[in-house]
């Protein structure tokens, strides 16, 4: 249990620092970097474009899938680590304003953002409800509600 609470912190790690890099390889800089419910969050500087934005979103889950075949090929820290650096890769790439993919198309939706969010994490939340019942996990149906919060928090729509 400790093990896997690691690696999914250092997962997570490898995905902030991924955007790290890419940032600063744009010649902007962090102003801040937080933790909340929701996840880390980097506030930056640099007045990008938006595709140099979504290069910035991108490198979050390329870290993780990197982090994820170097583990595959040198046979470090198993398959578990493999496992969560995939799904933080894939689970970021969804668009909802919120995650690195949303980041990537929301300067190309507008308003519209809030209705691809409304239906993706509907979506997620049956999608939960399902998993749920089968397996007796919550998670997705608990993480539907929080992406919905936040959504609606950090409104850009």
């Amino acid at each position: 249990m400790l093990n896997d609470l690691f690696y999914a912190v250092l997962a997570a790690g490898a995905h902030e620092l991924g955007h790290i890099a890419a940032i600063y390889a744009l010649g902007g800089r962090v102003e801040r970097f937080t933790a909340d419910p929701g996840g880390l969050n980097i506030r930056y500087c640099g007045g990008f474009s938006p595709a140099q934005d979504a290069l910035i979103a991108l490198a979050g889950p390329a870290m993780n899938l990197v982090m994820a075949v170097l583990s595959a090929f040198f046979g470090f820290f198993g398959g578990y680590f493999i496992g969560i650096n995939l799904v933080f890769c894939i689970f970021n790439l969804i668009p909802i304003s919120i995650l690195d993919g949303g980041r990537i198309i929301a300067p190309y939706l507008g308003a519209r953002t809030l209705y691809l969010d409304i239906a993706l994490i509907t979506a997620l939340f049956i999608l939960g409800l399902f998993i749920w019942r089968a397996a007796g996990n919550p998670t997705m149906v608990v993480a539907s509600f929080m992406m919905l919060f936040l959504c609606l928090q950090n409104r850009r729509y």
